[in-house]
This record gives structure tokens, sequence and C-alpha cells, in this order.
């Protein structure tokens, strides 16, 4: 089953919110629009959420596409729902 844009912000939330907590930074509610860097992610943390989208969709995704479409939620979803991701 595909899954819709929705499904795929609360699963994208869910990994930067477990990365941003095991880095010691508070993650009550991410703003979707926030700059990832604004919030205190660094390149270590965006590897790892590269790889936790990798595992929860199934996706191989060249580390060049982190630095280009991986600067806040919304970025990441739109590279998630498009069919460059696939």
């Amino acid at each position: 089953m595909p899954l819709n844009r929705e499904l795929i912000l609360i699963r994208v939330r869910q990994i930067v919110a477990v990365i941003l907590a095991e880095d010691g930074k508070p993650c009550c509610e991410i703003p979707t629009s926030a700059l990832l860097a604004d919030m205190g992610v660094d390149s270590v943390s965006i590897v790892e959420i590269l790889q936790g989208i990798e595992v929860e969709f199934g996706l191989k995704i060249p580390e060049h596409h982190a630095a280009e479409y991986f600067y806040s939620i919304d970025s990441i979803v739109e590279f998630i729902d498009s069919p460059y991701s696939g």
C-alpha cells in the first residue's frame, strides 16, 4: 500500500525526534518548516536521519541527496513523496 503524505510526515517526525532525543536536544513538537540546522542537527545527525529513513521506507538514498534535500521536515517528506526517491 502506498504511503500518503500525512503518514510520511508522522514517520519522518518520529525519526527526527528520536535522533534529537539521542543527542540530548528537546524535541516536543517539531515544526515541519523549521530548519534542522536551527534545531541543532549536525552532519552526523543528518546521516543518522538518512539511515533511519532508508530503513523505515525501504529506500537507498545517496548521501549527496541528504545535503540537497534534508534541510527541514517538509523537504524530507517532499523527497520521500517524490518520484526521485523510488
